[in-house]
Order: structure tokens, then sequence, then C-alpha cells
């Protein structure tokens, strides 16, 4: 093309930069780029969203996101840059945790649930970076977000706090979060918590560990929201790693 043939020829030409996640186009056999992408090449939609992120509290590199020591404890958020709407209709993130402990000199956290909670958002309600935020959990008020607590498997939201519904889980373990913006009326809610009731809601989220589905958390979510994916870690000896 003609930018190859300026530079090939010696001549200069504008230098066109690309960030991680602009889309490229790459010539090769199909086969060999199924065997590529098999083995070294995770494709994504998602990826941490740096800017409604607290640098001082998390680094991330790649997919993964931790807590850095370099505050106290306290429940700080992260979240996701994919942003779910009605007309997409489903979403689903999978998570998995593990421990930072060999990295730290700490002992092994293996066999003891994790301090990790999980879940989604609405994306009007997530605040701009501000680096001398308060910890406060998503799935409190202003963010109101939609939680479920690896510790011990419990729910909350809101005014909704610890309601039984799954299981702890553990370092090494898969977490699937998904949503379905799609009305369905009859559902089995099974230990579901209602989150509102009109003719604009009907949203649910399901929560899945290991590929184990747990079945629905949350339903009557509003459908004309906007939904992304929130993480937060209490303090810094877990890895929090998209794998989707």
């Amino acid at each position: 093309d003609e930018h190859n043939s300026h530079a090939q020829s010696g001549v200069e030409s504008d230098v066109i930069e690309y960030t991680k996640h602009d889309k490229m186009r790459v010539f090769m056999p199909q086969k060999e780029l199924s065997k590529l992408i098999g083995a070294d090449i995770r494709l994504s939609t998602e990826w941490w969203d740096t800017q409604h992120l607290n640098h001082v509290v998390y680094n991330t590199y790649d997919a993964q996101l931790w807590r850095t020591s370099a505050m106290n404890g306290g429940w700080y958020n992260a979240f996701g840059s994919y942003q779910v709407r009605e007309a997409q209709q489903k979403k689903r993130w999978n998570l998995q945790i593990s421990a930072r402990g060999n990295m730290c000199g700490r002992p092994s956290l293996r066999g003891q649930p994790a301090d990790v909670v999980f879940g989604v958002v609405d994306c009007d309600r997530i605040p701009l970076q501000n680096p001398n935020e308060k910890p406060l959990g998503f799935w409190l008020k202003p963010l109101n977000g939609f939680a479920y607590y690896g510790w011990n498997g419990k729910l909350s939201h809101s005014k909704m706090k610890n309601k039984s519904y799954g299981k702890p889980v553990y370092v090494g373990d898969r977490i699937g979060v998904e949503l379905e913006l799609i009305q369905t009326p009859g559902q089995d809610t099974r230990s579901g918590y209602r989150a509102h009731g009109s003719d604009n809601y009907g949203g649910v989220i399901r929560f899945f560990v290991n590929d184990e589905d747990l079945g629905i958390a949350f339903y009557d979510l509003d459908l004309t929201k906007t939904y992304s994916l929130a993480v937060a870690l209490n303090n810094d000896a877990y890895i929090v790693s998209l794998i989707d």
C-alpha cells in the first residue's frame, strides 16, 4: 500500500500510532491462524476500564487486576470497559482468581474462601477516576450495583445485604457473571432478588462457579440502562483475571 511503499523507498511518512485495542488484519493460512489462536492468542472484547480506575489503589497488566500495597484495606472498585445494552441481550464475563501470596511472601491462600466481590453495575453510576476516593463497595449507594461475595456466596444490592444464594469461591476457581437484558416473564428465580418491577424491567443476572450455574441471582433489572462488569478487592492478596 502507499504507506509501505513510502517506507520501503526511504521517503519519510507520518507515523501511525496504534493502541493494543485497535483492530488489525492478519494475512496467513486459516488453519495455521486457528492453531495460533488456540495456543497463544486470546480474543476478547473486554479489558479493565482504566479511565474509571483508581491507579493509586489498583495495578493492571493485560487481563490481570490486583490491589497495590500503597493503601490500607477497604473495598475499592474496578470496572470492565464493555457495556451491555438491551439490544445486545446477553453477556457473560469469565474471571479467575489467583493468589499473590507466593510473590509477596505470604502464606498460601488455597483452602480458604476468596475475599473478592464481583457483579454488575449501572454504567451511568460509575464515577470518574478519583485518586482520593474513599473505600465503598459498588453494591452500596450511590452505585447500587449487584454483587456476589466470594467469601460466603451471598448477594448484596443497595439496602439488601448478605442474602443466601450460592457458595464460597476459592483461589483457582473460575467465576462467570452473566447478564441477560431481555424480558422473560415467569422465569424460575429460585433464591433471586427482585430489583424492581414494571414494564421497563426484566433483566436477569446469574453467576457460575467453575461452569456450575448457580441460578438467577437478581431479576427485574431496568432494561433501559447500560451495565458493565464490577469487581471489588479488600486487600492486595488476590489477582483477578479476565479469561473470556
